[in-house]
């Protein structure tokens, strides 16, 4: 080849280069120019998945039912009952997760028909044994005390009149209301699932849809990101590729191919460890330099993902029953405070101080179980100058302060621990905004389960919180009456006529 050949190809190949350089150029800044997954930190492609720009674009495989099938009633009359596969046999790993209910095909003359679904607590899952970090536990009621039946898989539940279901008919009965409420609920169900449900309940002639969740939503998001590997910091180079538009929409079109030939994912089995959403957070977080926190609302992106997923679910079940005629009421499970945090938070890049805050915060929690709550004030305090995000700490002086009658900023320290608790694990808070901002200009009433707690505590101290819950999240029969009270409350209003413009919410 001669030399001018030789030149002509080498400056055609760099022409070659340079143009698809180029062409990538100009996709990358279209691509910028229109929004495209326009967030400042790492996203994994299967979060990004579900979530672009705080807006839901896509949703993650479901089981889709049958919830509900043709069986009559013992009088030869047309009725329906839970689906075999739901009610006792293995499904994905969850065996009997609904209960045996069986009922009408239409509501009997001048009873009005509810349907209460949600999770494994407004199911009426007994509550687990103590397993958490710490003794903070300890004063639960026992479950020993607690009255629990088994379905045929051998699942404990709360006796149908104690779970919600059960104490709503009650009340709604002693105020003069003919009224079924059907307990449709499901263990590990989050709002995705429950649209699915809810979609189905809304075949029965309900008047009202009642919903009773909030503990699950990180479930799903665990499940898709169970095989990212999380670096606990992005180097410049992999933030840089992680930071390309054009790497996103491969990376989204890659996910969504795959994702299209994948089944259901299976719940996870109970006890199981779940840390790859504080794995994601933290890695937000160092490679920020700082805690993506702003007036005390997490701005991190799987929290964004938690938020909107919920939004855009809890509007689809309005959305649909608004279509149907039915009423819907939402109440946002509250987290329990007294409760650890289980993915503590601390600073970004603050490894080396790992030994000294964890030593700190066992010397708090060891001097509180003693009775001495100053000192252990004094401690929390000490390890919050090492490490201001670190949770443990936020929660050991929430509940020496508490404890010594401060409720006030007890309180507070305990909301920023929930806050600083990036397992996600608890309900947030945050939920019953969504649900209220929804409900004003909705058909439906949402209540603030979280605020009135928080109220009562003022008053009555952490007690509140042992009395309702067994454990994180399942209730006892006072925490099922007490949710069935505030359910009452709210279709008591609906007996007065009504715009679509909702009251605040109660908060009694």
């Amino acid at each position: 080849m001669s030399v001018r050949k030789l030149k002509s190809s080498l400056i055609q190949g760099l022409l070659a280069v340079g143009f698809g350089l180029l062409l990538l150029g100009l996709v990358e800044v279209a691509l910028r120019l229109a929004g495209y997954q326009d967030v400042p930190f790492y996203v994994p492609p299967k979060l990004a998945f579900v979530v672009k720009n705080g807006k839901i674009a896509a949703e993650l495989p479901i089981y889709p039912g049958p919830w509900f099938e043709p069986e009559p009633l013992p009088d030869g009359t047309s009725g329906f009952r839970t689906a075999p596969n739901n009610r006792g046999n293995q499904r994905s790993g969850v065996p009997g997760s609904m209960r045996d209910v069986h009922f009408a095909a239409h509501p009997p003359p001048g009873v009005t028909r509810y349907f209460l679904i949600g999770g494994s607590a407004a199911l009426g899952l007994a509550p687990a044994a103590s397993g958490g970090q710490r003794d903070d536990e300890a004063r639960t009621l026992p479950q020993a005390v607690i009255p629990t039946e088994k379905n045929a898989a051998g699942l404990g539940m709360l006796p149908e009149q104690m779970a919600i279901s059960g104490a709503l008919r009650s009340r709604l009965g002693q105020a003069g209301h003919r009224a079924e409420v059907i307990n449709a609920s499901m263990v590990a169900a989050d709002s995705g699932l429950l649209v699915n449900i809810a979609r189905a309940t809304l075949t029965h002639h309900p008047r009202g849809l009642l919903l009773y969740l909030g503990n699950n939503e990180d479930i799903p998001l665990q499940q898709a990101l169970e095989d990212e590997e999380i670096p606990p910091v992005f180097t410049a180079g992999r933030q840089a590729l992680r930071g390309s538009r054009l790497y996103r929409l491969l990376a989204d079109i890659i996910f969504r191919v795959t994702s299209a030939t994948l089944p259901p994912p299976p719940p996870p089995p109970p006890g199981r460890d779940m840390r790859k959403l504080g794995e994601i957070t933290m890695a937000q977080w160092n490679t920020a330099g700082h805690a993506l926190i702003s007036g005390g609302t997490p701005e991190d992106d799987v929290y964004r993902a938690l938020i909107a997923r919920f939004r855009s679910n809890l509007a689809r079940i309005v959305g649909m029953a608004e279509a149907a005629g039915v009423d819907v009421y939402v109440i946002p499970a509250p987290p329990k405070l007294t409760v650890p945090p289980m993915f503590s938070a601390c600073s970004p890049h603050s490894e080396h101080l790992a030994k000294r805050r964890h030593g700190l915060a066992n010397r708090a929690n060891a001097a509180r179980m003693a009775g001495d709550l100053e000192r252990a004030a004094a401690l929390a305090r000490e390890c919050l100058e090492v490490d201001q995000f670190f949770a443990l700490c936020h929660h050991e002086l929430g509940m020496a302060l508490t404890e010594s009658g401060s409720t006030e900023s007890g309180l507070r320290e305990l909301e920023t621990a929930l806050t600083l608790d990036l397992s996600r694990r608890r309900s947030l808070p945050g939920f019953a905004s969504v649900a209220e901002a929804l409900c004003r200009t909705r058909r439906c009433q949402a209540f603030d389960a979280h605020h009135a707690l928080m109220e009562q505590a003022r008053v009555e101290g952490l007690d509140i919180y042992f009395q309702l819950f067994g454990d994180h999240e399942h209730l006892t029969p006072e925490g099922c009456a007490w949710v069935a009270q505030r359910f009452a409350q709210m279709i008591d209003r609906d007996h007065a006529p009504r715009s679509h413009t909702r009251e605040p919410a109660l908060h009694e």
